[in-house]
């Protein structure tokens, strides 16, 4: 009996985490492999893969002439898809997915990049993090929003398990706030994740080189 429940927990869980078919690229302007991919993705039931692909295959299509317009591509994109069972966690699963890949969509299709950035960065999405390691595409974002917005992400990730965006978002802290002039803000922040992240490490060694890249930091103020 505990081998047949096994079996079927795991087909469950194939069914639910089904994984995406091969992303074609953000540049690829061919409808048919769209749609093949949306084909794909109906096939595998993941909405994911569904909804990225109509957002891609509208681009395709029509390219969006402003910011607001590839917004509508992405809320269209979701219609009729399901994120998860539960209605309240779908609706944030949702939002999380239209944000996502708007902010996706414009950094690496170098479209409305600022617009991407700053609906990002309202949104608490991670892709503005990648803004900030991706700068060269958008230089109109200055080393106070970089510095912002790697600290709101380090703070965020503290309080999860361990993962490498931490590692990225303390590197380029450490990198850009060395040269702010308001030093007392960034010796406090760096104290303030210093005591947090510190904590961290007495059930997860993987904090240790970031602490390490803080605490080095600290002993130069």
């Amino acid at each position: 009996m505990k081998k047949i429940l096994f079996a079927l927990i795991a087909v469950l869980a194939c069914a639910v985490f089904a994984e995406a078919p091969k992303w074609p690229g953000w540049n690829v302007k061919d409808v048919a492999v769209w749609q093949e991919y949306i084909t794909k993705g109906e096939a595998e039931n993941n909405a994911w893969a569904i909804g990225s692909g109509r957002i891609m295959l509208a681009i395709a299509q029509n390219e969006p002439a402003t910011f607001a317009d590839l917004v509508a591509i992405a809320e269209n994109s979701v219609k009729g898809l399901e994120f998860a069972k539960d209605t309240a966690r779908n609706a944030r699963e949702t939002k999380t997915f239209i944000d996502r890949k708007v902010g996706q969509v414009c950094l690496y299709k170098s479209i409305f990049s600022k617009d991407g950035f700053n609906y990002c960065k309202e949104s608490q999405i991670d892709v503005a993090l990648q803004y900030c390691i991706s700068r060269k595409k958008l230089a109109e974002i200055s080393d106070r929003e970089v510095y912002d917005v790697c600290y709101r992400f380090a703070i965020r990730f503290q309080k999860i398990p361990y993962q490498q965006s931490l590692e990225t978002a303390i590197n380029k802290l450490v990198e850009i706030g060395a040269d702010l002039e308001d030093t007392a803000t960034v010796k406090a922040n760096l104290e303030t994740l210093n005591r947090k992240l510190s904590l961290r490490l007495l059930e997860d060694k993987r904090f240790e080189q970031v602490i390490a890249k803080i605490r080095t930091a600290l002993a130069t103020y």
